[in-house]
């Protein structure tokens, strides 16, 4: 990569990087759970994610801009995925949930089944839980839901492209 595409790369990130906020309140020091995106392959260069991109209103890091951060530079396939987890008040949040289907490249996406779902739910977050947002992209359905990961049971309303 030549140095000015570096620093391009560089502005970028941060730029993104200063637009993502902690689930975690400044001075909150309750009892908190755990939430985890998910993905799924669907061939050597798409992959599907089902992320939560919004707690509360405000915008924290995702699954997605890992995976893309994690595989800059590195041609027409993924090399890395990179799935978040990130710790959230155990109490009711507001919540972002989406789906969608992210391609290596801009190119790839443009001939590519591409695939997305978004919408906000409600969770009543318990303490020491573990959720995974999860959901299915394919032609005859997009959805997205969040499920406790101890009995794999729906835990928010699921979210699905009509």
């Amino acid at each position: 990569m030549n140095r000015k595409a570096s620093i391009l790369l560089l502005l970028i990130t941060a730029t993104l990087a200063g637009c993502a906020t902690s689930p975690i309140p400044k001075g909150y020091t309750g009892p908190k759970a755990t939430i985890t995106d998910s993905l799924t392959t669907r061939s050597s260069s798409q992959v599907g994610i089902f992320m939560v991109s919004r707690v509360n209103g405000k915008m924290i890091h995702t699954t997605s801009q890992a995976t893309a951060s994690a595989n800059q530079g590195m041609g027409m396939g993924y090399v890395f995925t990179k799935v978040v987890s990130r710790e959230v008040p155990a109490q009711k949040l507001s919540l972002r949930i989406e789906g969608l289907t992210q391609s290596a490249s801009d190119f790839q996406a443009l001939f590519a089944k591409n695939y997305t779902v978004s919408g906000d739910v409600q969770l009543d977050a318990r303490p020491g839980a573990i959720y995974v947002v999860k959901g299915e992209l394919n032609a005859r359905r997009q959805a997205v839901w969040i499920e406790d990961s101890s009995t794999g049971k729906i835990v928010t309303p699921v979210i699905e492209k009509k």
